[in-house]
């Protein structure tokens, strides 16, 4: 039997994130000494920056891995076929 994890929207996980570090830096910000309003407010705030970004940037969805096709400038191998013609000399054979 394969078990496998199941599966979770990029926004939850987003969520979860944002949630942890919130936790993290509150606790840490009041460990240190920072007053509980200014602590709060910076969490917040990093806690919501946290989020926009794994909501944008994160994960690995497989629909984003299809092959790409070669651009107008590259040759059929992946090179540039411009490549032979910039040196001056194509095809002189010395």
């Amino acid at each position: 039997m394969h078990l496998r994890a199941p599966s979770v929207d990029r926004g939850v996980q987003s969520f979860i994130w944002a949630v942890v570090f919130f936790l993290v830096l509150w606790l840490g910000m009041l460990g240190m000494g920072v007053s509980r309003g200014t602590s709060l407010l910076l969490a917040g705030v990093a806690a919501f920056l946290i989020y926009v970004f794994v909501r944008t940037h994160g994960g690995d969805d497989p629909r984003d891995k299809r092959p790409s096709a070669p651009s107008s400038s590259e040759g059929p191998l992946g090179g540039s076929s411009s490549s032979r013609a910039s040196t001056g000399d194509a095809g002189s054979g010395s």
